[in-house]
């Protein structure tokens, strides 16, 4: 294994770079998915507040006697 790498060796590297065509295809296809996913990620969110105010409520009625857990346990 190597400690690190010298700016020298770093700046030596020969790095492979699409060209500028291919880069702003590239880009305009990452761009579409974010957009994409934007809602979904927004409704996935919303899910999860959902499910954490839910769980809150049913913790607060299991303590405070709304739930009769003996019910539940059978």
């Amino acid at each position: 294994t190597k400690g690190a790498i010298t700016c020298e060796q770093l700046a030596n590297m020969k790095i492979p770079v699409p060209p500028s065509s291919e880069q702003i295809d590239i880009c305009s296809r990452i761009r579409q998915s974010l957009e994409v996913s934007k809602p979904l990620r927004a409704e996935i969110q919303r899910s999860l507040d959902l499910l954490t105010e839910r769980r809150s409520a049913l913790i607060t009625a299991a303590v405070t006697g709304q739930i009769p857990l003996e019910e539940m346990t059978g």
